[in-house]
């Protein structure tokens, strides 16, 4: 059961590394998205201001031309109205005039309301920019955050898969440990079946030795009866036995001392593993420890990616609400502008037939001022010829 320990290991930590690595590649897109949504957003507002400040020069400009315009003709008309106080008609065409100055000065006074209107939804716009700006600080913020967190999250990736290959090291080595402790343990096992067979045989030996001596002795005792001659022999015969039994008696010493050794090398090896084991099971327990805390820095890496990306959601739904807000804000600007442009159109063309009247009212007061000259001089000819029928 132990050398399918490690695969199982690695399979968990392969489908574990996939969801990480599909983790890091969503937070990576959402990144990315973000980064485009604040390029977006500042490219919008740069537009939209570009437009607003091009749009608020214009109408400065124009406005300032027709304040000039209306000061000039405020000043020909005074000039006007100086030299025409005798003169009813010219009373009447100062009157419709100054009518029409006034109908100018209103629609004047209109252009400033809606100049006014403008300023204000410039100031709508402005306040939604620095409200897009502080937003997309915000969601910077964030996205470093995040980006913080992945960070931390791949570091103790890497720290846990150095602690994995640190792990099959340790399980390899256990793993050939244990196999040549299987192996060291078989061999003391044939050794000991070498042992206890030749101990069989010589037990086997023994015995048949001392029957074949205790029927020697009895055949010696009994031919030692018979025969006085052979006593000699059966002598030497013993004391061949007797060195045939120092021979095995040796040989036994010799087994129990190589048996004491491999009972003592058999003890070693058994209490070698015994604390091989136990290391490793505080091994593993560490391990258990450190993967327990890995998951839950893990779980809880996701949980803030989640809520990340709610509050991200969040965001653009609020970015693309304040966008339409915008975009109807510009439509209605659009809507004003032209309407401005129309009425600067209607400015423009009673400019002109205004410019166009006093023209022709200056001529007519030109030849007007020449005729009374005329009258004048006839006048003072006939004061002069009174003034001579007098005397």
């Amino acid at each position: 059961s132990l050398p399918s320990l490690p695969s199982g290991r690695a399979r968990t930590n392969c489908s574990r590394c996939q969801q990480n690595l599909n983790l890091q590649t969503a937070v990576k897109v959402l990144y990315v998205f973000s980064i485009l949504l604040m390029v977006a957003v500042t490219v919008l507002a740069a537009l939209v201001f570009k437009k607003v400040d091009s749009i608020s020069k214009d109408v400065s400009s124009a406005q300032t031309y027709y304040e000039k315009q209306l000061v000039s003709l405020q000043e020909d008309l005074q000039g006007l109205d100086e030299k025409t106080t005798g003169n009813c008609s010219l009373c009447q065409e100062t009157g419709e005039l100054g009518q029409e100055i006034s109908k100018l000065q209103e629609e004047l006074e209109e252009i400033q309301k809606m100049l006014l209107v403008q300023e204000i939804l410039l100031d709508r716009t402005s306040q939604t920019h620095n409200l897009l700006s502080s937003t997309t600080t915000q969601i910077t913020g964030e996205v470093d955050d995040c980006s913080f967190s992945i960070r931390r999250v791949n570091e103790s990736l890497e720290r846990f898969l150095a602690q994995v290959g640190g792990w099959r090291a340790a399980t390899s080595r256990l793993e050939e440990s244990l196999k040549g402790l299987a192996r060291e343990g078989s061999e003391v096992g044939a050794a000991v079946r070498r042992m206890n067979f030749s101990l069989g045989q010589t037990s086997e030996r023994i015995g048949a030795l001392v029957r074949s001596i205790q029927g020697r002795l009895g055949l010696a005792a009994r031919q030692a009866a018979q025969n006085s001659e052979s006593m000699h022999d059966l002598v030497l015969q013993v004391m061949g036995l007797q060195l045939q039994l120092d021979n095995i008696s040796s040989v036994l010493d010799e087994h129990e001392e190589n048996m004491k050794d491999l009972s003592y090398h058999h003890r070693y090896a058994q209490n070698r593993t015994a604390e091989r084991f136990q290391s490793l099971e505080g091994l593993m327990a560490s391990h258990q420890t450190e993967i327990s805390t890995i998951f839950a820095n893990i779980n809880a890496t996701d949980s803030h990616v989640h809520s990340m990306l709610r509050y991200l959601d969040e965001v653009r739904i609020s970015c693309t609400l304040g966008f339409h807000a915008h975009a109807e804000e510009l439509y209605y600007l659009n809507k004003s502008l032209g309407s401005v442009r129309g009425t600067t159109e209607l400015l423009r063309e009673g400019y002109g037939l205004l410019s166009a009247r006093l023209d022709f009212d200056i001529r007519n007061l030109s030849l007007v001022m020449e005729e009374m000259k005329g009258v004048d001089a006839r006048h003072g000819e006939v004061l002069k010829n009174v003034t001579i029928l007098r005397g």
